[in-house]
């Protein structure tokens, strides 16, 4: 029952006109939904119609990045143009950087600010400006030693995970980096409505969104559709405050119309 629908008397007569039948075929291994018959028979009705997202787009969503310490490879217009001005190849790695407030539905609204994309193997005496940069910041961005024990007074590691990487690069290997370059849908993995959008500006995003390696506008008018909610509020986790969480294993089998005219089938 919704819950501005619950009445201060009468509870008794008002949840016995909420009951109804659910046939023992719904409780299955897959997770159980208790809604009415007619929202099941319309879920089932638009699962059974459409193709897995992973499917019709030929790609399954990718994380967003993790630097470990963003306060040094998060910088703002005016330092990326001070690193330039010191050395013109800090451009190469310098990227405009997507946060999670940033996507919005159907847009992106860019807030100026920059990544220093210092990915895994990166040469980095090639940028002696972005070098000095970030060894100002050395201490947070040290990996932990495998065999790091705590000494006397001191609790915890100060830099950040242990891991493969070299103090001046990202924490993660982002192996799929280049196509953070191409047209992409981006989106939060934490969402209060459906917002999804089409990024062409080459941005990288950081590790709180996802995004999917295609420009396809169908999909992205798929995923905002009111109808896309709908679904989702009935499959996806849900999160704290009402919010959904959009999951890889939700996304990519999302369903989706497999041509434009199919949406008169689905609904």
């Amino acid at each position: 029952m919704p819950r501005d629908s619950v009445p201060e008397k009468g509870v008794k007569a008002a949840v016995t006109a909420a009951t109804y039948p659910l046939p023992r075929a719904c409780f299955t291994k897959e997770s159980w939904s208790l809604e009415p018959p007619d929202v099941m028979a319309l879920f089932n009705k638009i699962r059974r119609n459409g193709t897995p997202l992973a499917e019709y787009a030929g790609v399954s969503p990718m994380y967003g990045i993790k630097t470990g310490f963003n306060e040094a490879f998060i910088i703002d217009a005016a330092t990326r143009e001070r690193l330039i001005r010191e050395d013109p190849h800090s451009e190469e790695i310098i990227r405009p950087y997507l946060r999670g407030q940033d996507i919005d539905r159907w847009l992106s609204q860019w807030a100026g600010q920059w990544m220093i994309f210092a990915r895994r193997g990166i040469e980095i005496e090639t940028y002696p400006a972005i070098k000095d940069h970030l060894s100002r910041f050395r201490r947070d961005l040290e990996p932990k030693p495998h065999d790091w024990t705590p000494s006397e007074g001191e609790s915890a590691w100060q830099g950040r995970k242990a891991g493969s990487y070299q103090w001046y690069e990202i924490q993660d290997n982002i192996a799929y980096w280049i196509l953070f370059e191409k047209p992409k849908i981006v989106y939060n993995d934490i969402m209060w409505n459906a917002q999804f959008c089409i990024d062409r500006s080459g941005a990288l995003i950081n590790n709180t969104g996802y995004f999917i390696a295609a420009e396809d506008p169908w999909i992205l008018a798929c995923l905002n559709a009111p109808i896309g909610w709908w679904f989702a509020w009935r499959r996806a986790q849900h999160g704290k405050d009402e919010a959904l969480r959009y999951f890889n294993t939700f996304v990519d089998v999302y369903p989706l119309p497999k041509q434009q005219n199919d949406i008169d089938h689905i609904l």
